[in-house]
């Protein structure tokens, strides 16, 4: 089970992400807070943190990733907005890469769901991380792998801006 979410605040934009790794309502989980690349409009950073939840997680997991953005879900599920097809089709790439079943629900936003706002905070702090997602955008979805995925390790790659 893993809770998504984006922020947009003055300091710049954000992803968070709290993965659940037992039945302890949070107790053990796996978090990821980030900053992004550049300004986005808030339903493009949602549906990346989507994505970022499907390419941070074991492949071969169950993974039930939730988000309050309907127009992420809507997205994914090819319900036509034209804006975000492109990374919706590498949302679906990467759900479709997986041999884990997955599953993308919504989420009621700010109704005390314990891993939506667990995942609200780790977005708003993403905003103020030193180190940066940069969104897959256009380019496929083996050449984004290729630059932001270490193999050995299997986890993201992040880069800390110069100084």
């Amino acid at each position: 089970m893993v809770h998504t979410d984006a922020s947009i605040r003055p300091a710049g934009c954000g992803v968070g992400l709290v993965a659940r790794t037992s039945d302890d309502h949070f107790a053990s989980k796996t978090v990821l807070a980030a900053k992004t690349s550049r300004e986005h409009d808030i339903n493009e950073l949602e549906l990346s943190a989507v994505f970022l939840a499907l390419e941070t997680t074991d492949p071969a997991a169950y993974i039930v990733v939730y988000t309050d953005s309907q127009t992420a879900i809507d997205s994914i599920t090819r319900r036509r907005i034209k804006k975000y097809d492109a990374l919706a089709g590498l949302v679906r790439e990467s759900a479709g890469s997986r041999t884990g079943a997955t599953y993308v629900c919504k989420v009621k936003a700010h109704a005390n769901n314990e891993g939506n706002e667990l995942a609200h905070d780790l977005a708003a702090e993403g905003t103020v991380r030193e180190y940066i997602f940069e969104l897959p955008g256009a380019r496929d979805l083996e050449s984004w792998r290729a630059m932001h995925i270490d193999k050995k390790h299997a986890f993201c790659v992040f880069h800390r801006p110069p100084i």
